[in-house]
């Protein structure tokens, strides 16, 4: 904890064990294991879900990955973006089968039109210019894994799991990214439709530190602005203040907090925050051109 967790985070503790499954079957050498976790960090603490395969990591964490990556997925090719995707998160075969047979039992029924708001926004206005905020499509199967790109709990394999799969699965909900200039999410979090038609977002999700405070104060403010005037079914914004959502945001707490249209399960948003009440928003006072007045004839 005190070499690898990431203090500036609500929980290091949770956030670090987390990231360490011990696989229920082979004979690994935990005593070997432990050490490489303390000695190279989260991302050797990933790999020991693989320990049935390596009994022992090597001597670097490229070696220790590189040898598990020979053992491929046994049902890669049934799709193997998903595949590339869940290796590239070193997930086990038993996570790779779960996340693969959720998708393909949506996909199979058809992916459900979502009703929270199509928004996109550019990073000039939240002073990250090449960045971008949108909705996740349907059917994005990103959308059960969010929690690896962000280093939180919202996976299908996850504490969150029922926050990804109702996000992936529901037509009340689902998910906005943040990608860097790279195509890759460095910021996401979990939207639902609220019993009223509000929208909330259950917390704001981000890898280290590449998004501050004020940067989803502007997003938050955006989002506002955009369902003020384009959504008129929506009617308000909440944000959860669990997860990794800021402290210090400046909207004002909500005394009776809204819920999730049709989802009882796990989520961080018991407290929230009160982005927009779902009134008109006061427009901005414009004052008059100083015109010299005309001249008595």
């Amino acid at each position: 904890l005190d070499k690898w967790g990431q203090q500036e985070r609500r929980a290091p503790l949770h956030d670090l064990a987390d990231k360490i499954k011990i696989p229920a079957t082979g004979n690994p050498d935990l005593k070997a294991w432990g050490d490489a976790v303390l000695r190279f960090g989260p991302q050797m603490a990933k790999l020991v879900k693989f320990s049935d395969r390596l009994e022992k990591p090597k001597a670097t964490l490229d070696q220790t990955r590189t040898e598990i990556a020979k053992t491929a997925y046994k049902r890669s090719a049934e799709n193997p973006y998903i595949s590339a995707l869940c290796f590239s998160f070193l997930m086990t075969e038993k996570q790779f089968e779960k996340t693969l047979d959720f998708y393909q039992k949506h996909k199979q029924m058809g992916f459900k039109s979502k009703k929270i708001p199509d928004i996109a926004i550019d990073g000039q206005v939240f002073d990250k210019p090449g960045y971008k905020f949108y909705r996740l499509p349907a059917g994005d199967p990103r959308g059960l894994v969010l929690g690896e790109y962000t280093d939180c709990c919202q996976s299908i394999h996850g504490v969150g799991w029922q926050c990804a799969q109702h996000g992936f699965s529901s037509e009340n909900s689902g998910f906005y990214v943040i990608e860097n200039p790279k195509g890759e999410i460095i910021g996401q979090t979990w939207a639902w439709l609220g019993e009223n038609n509000e929208l909330g977002f259950d917390s704001l999700e981000k890898l280290g530190q590449q998004l501050k405070t004020e940067n989803w104060q502007a997003i938050l403010e955006e989002v506002r602005s955009e369902l003020a005037t384009d959504s008129p079914k929506i009617n308000g914004l909440y944000v959860g203040r669990g997860g990794d959502t800021p402290e210090n945001l400046a909207f004002k707490d909500v005394t009776k907090p809204i819920k999730p249209k049709g989802y009882n399960g796990y989520r961080d948003s018991l407290q929230q925050y009160q982005v927009w009440d779902g009134k008109p928003l006061p427009q901005p006072t414009i004052k008059p051109a100083n015109v010299p007045q005309t001249l008595a004839l």
